[in-house]
């Protein structure tokens, strides 16, 4: 747009002489499509509650977290891409219109909702206000949103700006008239209009861009006129004229940035009423505007500025970050016809500051540093200006040529003995001579313009060309060759001795600084300090050091890295980049210097930088680091939004975790130091710088909390994250195991305990069916040769009876008497041993014959009871009923001095039960001594697997049962 009156801008500048708030110097970085804007259109700005900013343009909606810009219509199905306005609500959603209506995007969720407006498919959203109700123009007119939409007032052209709210209520609201003018809108509490007010529709008309309400009776209105301030109350408004549209505003402090259509960005004083400074774009200026029409300002919490620039994409900035001024910048040296490479800056006096160029001659400025003053040796490059004593400049050009200035000239001096030029140059305390150090060695420069070399310090120094002179005392210096050592030397009348090497230097001194006893060097390799212990081993500070300064308790130094400051008390160094607002990084050596006025300067590859040194802080703005992307093996998460997320829980099989970890810093952000640790992984916090993507691997499984910090500020953002294990390594499964195994140990050491017991048996009943066996064998054998024996020999004596003597018949008697009775106790062993009874016709038969037998040779009554059933009984089983019954008889007439006894043997369903009772004295079980005899019975009970019960006690008899398994009862052993 075309100025209507040149002057009215300047005339703003200067209306209000020298009061108002000086504006900032802003350093602009840039943002467009080639750094991810999806389009340099941009149409509204809004800073969300964590501090990313939001970008709607003409062709999609943005996520910008100083360093990435995500575009949300390739990711998320958004309804339009021309995003016109946004506004955030006390919940955290943030409300959007496009050309196809108006979303919520819940930051929850990570998700957008449409508002259905019927009948309309799509329509034109404005959102200017979230409360307790969204407000929206929509559809030529004002609408208040919950559910549905309820239409306010057609009195709008499609912008809205809220004037007061009370409890998420609008209490007055702004709207653009249509073709010029506003009206003002006074609410009733049930969302009605109470009144109308319209202002610039009649007489004085303007068509507005932009409303920002400062108070009740204070709203300032960017219009096609210029800057307007208007009391709604009472309809008064004052004009100010910038001879161009304004397009936009935004407040801060008592300030307005004022956005234009042609005349850049300008810093207004709301107090004052002028501007009191500007910023446009610069040809060869990168960190100014990069274009002249401002559309849209924003800043948030953080005094950050952004500042969108028509067909140009974003500005931004920190409003606090920039505290050097610029001299000699690209574009002002460009157009003065200056070089703006600065070799050599020095204050000497005289209110005026002399700065030499690389290729433009030596300038002069006034001590303000405001204006050049003068101009010599143009078309020269200067390559060394030093002090030469009251009122006195050594001054060195290309080609060695040299000059002396004094009384206001400058005079040529012939010095054929520095063919290869001075390299440092310095006054010594005692004579006030200028110290020349050169190749060739040290040198006076006599007030004549003639040199005095130094030789007994020439001749003592390992190398004549001598690069640095560094006062200790006014006898002691330091002696610095080119890159190879360090000395100590004294002084000898008018001259210096070398008293001792102080270290071997393998780099070259370009500044040095005595504080208290002291010395600070600006090396090569670093800031060295020397003291009473010599040259320290390590650098203060690592880096390519051109000068150095000392201001009160701090020094600065130059470098080919930036600016830096150091604190020694406390050991803090703070570094100074282009970031910071400098001027460029190259800084030369020789163009670093405090001014009479107390401010420093300096200079290098892209002019001068100016600053008082009490007003450069660190900028304290503290950066929060997000978790912005996580991918669970290697593949986006979409469960939730990363921003929001506390907790994450995956599978086992889920075990490849990437982060990306985003400081969220519009200031530094792709330098921004950070240190991220997932505790109870990594053993300490690891360190990184920027936007970084962070991979784990194949993840154990266990509970884990990622941290991420930035440097500066304590608050590390935390993520719990927890990867289950598969069920087999789980507690309860392992419990579930434990508890396996040790039922199967549990059974299987029964299952062999058994099987032991049982092949243990086994051989027991093999064992005592073998010596049934051998009982039958040893009774066959006794009754066939010693019965058969015993009988004949009965014969023979019964035949030689008749032939005895009487007077040896009494003892032929007796022999026979004993011969009868071997026989009998020869029959009742062999019945013992082998009852034929029990073989021949069962274990009831021969229980019967047993206690039949008994009966007649003791006298014991025993009554017996058998109902077997018929069923079948192996030989074991019969052989140790029988052994045992035969036991409990014999204990009977041993011990228990019983006169009846019952034996039962009866057939049930739980096995086959024997049943032995006498009435006898009986006795403790407890008392009485497992002998013979009851071992005996429980052996063999226990061979056939049968349940033995023995119940006796003192005067009350014997009670043996003993039940016998139908499953063992045919039991029949195979033997070997």
């Amino acid at each position: 747009m075309k100025m209507r009156n040149p002057i009215c801008l300047l005339l703003l500048l200067i209306s209000a002489g020298t009061s108002g708030q000086q504006a900032p110097v802003l350093l602009f970085r840039h943002l467009d499509h080639s750094n991810g804007l999806s389009d340099p259109a941009i149409q509204s700005l809004h800073s969300d509650k964590f501090g990313f900013l939001w970008i709607g343009t003409h062709n999609g909606l943005n996520r910008f977290d100083g360093v990435n810009c995500m575009d949300f219509n390739q990711r998320y199905d958004l309804q339009g891409n021309i995003v016109t306005r946004m506004y955030e609500s006390p919940q955290g959603d943030i409300y959007l219109g496009t050309q196809k209506g108006l979303s919520r995007y819940n930051y929850n969720k990570d998700s957008f909702t449409y508002f259905e407006f019927s009948p309309y498919k799509y329509y034109y959203a404005f959102p200017f206000y979230a409360g307790e109700k969204v407000w929206c123009n929509a559809l030529g007119g004002v609408y208040v949103v919950d559910s549905t939409f309820h239409f306010l007032t057609d009195k709008t052209n499609g912008r809205s700006y809220v004037g007061g709210t009370r409890n998420g209520r609008v209490d007055w609201f702004i709207t653009n008239a249509s073709h010029s003018g506003l009206f003002v809108h006074y609410m009733n509490d049930d969302y009605t209009i109470r009144e109308s007010r319209p202002f610039f529709r009649d007489g004085f008309r303007a068509v507005v861009a932009d409303v920002y309400v400062a108070a009740d009776s204070v709203a300032w209105i960017a219009s096609d006129k210029g800057l307007i301030r208007l009391n709604p109350y009472t309809g008064e408004y004052k004009v100010y004229d910038f001879g161009v549209s304004i397009n936009c505003l935004f407040p801060y402090r008592n300030n307005l940035f004022v956005g234009t259509n042609g005349a850049g960005l300008q810093f207004f004083d709301t107090r004052a009423d002028r501007v009191t400074g500007g910023y446009t774009h610069q040809y060869h200026n990168t960190g100014s505007l990069s274009g002249n029409h401002v559309m849209q300002i924003h800043m948030d919490k953080q005094d950050n500025l952004y500042v969108s620039v028509m067909g140009k994409g974003l500005d931004y900035t920190n409003v606090r970050q920039v505290r050097f001024t610029h001299l000699l910048d690209k574009e002002s040296s460009v157009g003065q016809g200056l070089d703006n490479q600065i070799t050599n800056l020095l204050d000497a006096g005289n209110n005026r500051v002399w700065c030499g160029t690389y290729s433009g001659g030596l300038l002069v400025y006034d001590i303000a540093l405001q204006k050049i003053t003068a101009r010599y040796f143009p078309e020269n490059s200067v390559r060394g200006l030093f002090p030469a004593g009251r009122d006195k400049l050594f001054l060195e050009l290309d080609k060695h040529k040299y000059y002396l200035y004094s009384s206001g000239r400058f005079a040529p001096l012939n010095l054929p003995e520095l063919p290869d030029g001075v390299n440092y140059m310095v006054e010594d305390p005692v004579n006030r001579l200028p110290l020349v150090c050169s190749p060739q060695g040290a040198a006076y420069l006599r007030d004549d313009g003639t040199l005095r070399f130094l030789d007994k310090l020439n001749s003592s120094i390992e190398w004549h060309n001598i690069s640095h002179i560094t006062f200790l005392s006014d006898n002691e210096v330091l002696v610095q060759t080119y890159y190879t050592n360090l000395a100590l030397a004294r002084r000898e009348k008018d001259d210096f001795t070398v008293v001792r090497e102080v270290a071997r230097t393998p780099f070259n001194i370009n500044g040095s600084v005595r504080v208290g006893d002291k010395v600070y060097l600006a090396t090569t390799s670093g800031l060295y300090l020397y003291d009473h212990r010599g040259l320290g081993d390590r650098p203060v500070l690592s880096a390519f050091c051109t000068d150095v300064i000392a201001v009160g308790e701090e020094l600065w130094i130059n470098s080919n890295n930036g600016l830096y400051r150091y604190r020694p008390a406390t050991g803090e160094i703070r570094q100074y980049t282009e970031s910071d607002g400098l001027q460029g990084v190259i800084f030369s050596p020789n163009t670093l210097q405090e001014t009479a006025g107390g401010r420093v300067i300096t200079g290098g590859s892209n002019g001068i930088n100016v600053f008082d040194p009490a007003k450069v802080k660190t900028i304290d703005i503290p950066v929060k680091a997000y978790i912005t992307r996580i991918s669970i093996n290697d593949a986006p998460y979409t469960g939730a939004n990363p921003v929001m997320l506390k907790e994450l829980h995956l599978d086992h099989r889920s075990n490849t975790v990437s982060f990306q970890v985003t400081p969220l810093d519009f200031l530094n952000g792709r330098f921004r130091k950070m240190k991220y640790q997932l505790k109870g992984y990594d053993e300490a916090p690891i360190e990184t710088t920027g936007v970084s993507e962070i991979r784990y691997a194949r993840l154990p499984p266990g509970k884990y909390v990622f941290t991420i910090q930035t440097e500066g500020n304590p608050v590390p953002a935390t993520l719990e994250l927890t990867i289950t294990p598969p069920f087999w390594q789980t507690t309860w499964f392992f419990a579930v195991a434990v508890l396996g195994i040790l039922a199967l140990t549990i059974l299987l050491t029964y299952w062999f305990g058994r099987r032991v017991k049982n092949n243990q048996l086994e051989k027991m009943r093999i064992m005592l069916t073998s010596q049934e066996e051998e009982r039958k064998r040893i009774a066959v054998d006794l009754h066939d040769d010693l019965g058969g024996r015993l009988s004949s020999l009965k014969l023979y004596m019964q035949a030689a009876a008749r032939e005895i003597p009487e007077e040896r018949k009494e003892t032929f008697r007796d022999t026979t008497r004993l011969l009868d009775e071997a026989i009998s106790e020869l029959r009742n062993i062999l019945f013992n041993l082998s009852p034929k009874t029990l073989d021949e016709n069962g274990l009831e038969a021969a229980i019967h014959e047993l206690a039949g037998n008994i009966r007649k040779i003791t006298g014991l009554h025993i009554e017996t009871n058998m109902d077997t059933g018929g069923i079948r009984i192996g030989r074991p089983v019969q052989y140790v009923v029988y052994r045992i019954c035969q036991e409990l008889i014999n204990n009977t007439l041993k011990h228990s001095e019983a006169s009846r006894a019952y034996i039962s043997l009866v057939n049930r369903e739980d096995g086959l039960v024997f049943l032995y009772e006498d009435n006898g004295k009986g006795f403790s079980i407890e008392e009485v001594k497992a002998g013979y005899g009851l071992t005996n019975i429980k052996t063999h009970a226990q061979a056939i697997y049968s349940n033995l019960t023995i119940d006796s006690s003192a005067g009350k008899g014997t009670a043996v049962t003993l039940i016998i398994p139908k499953d063992t009862l045919s039991y029949e052993p195979n033997l070997p």
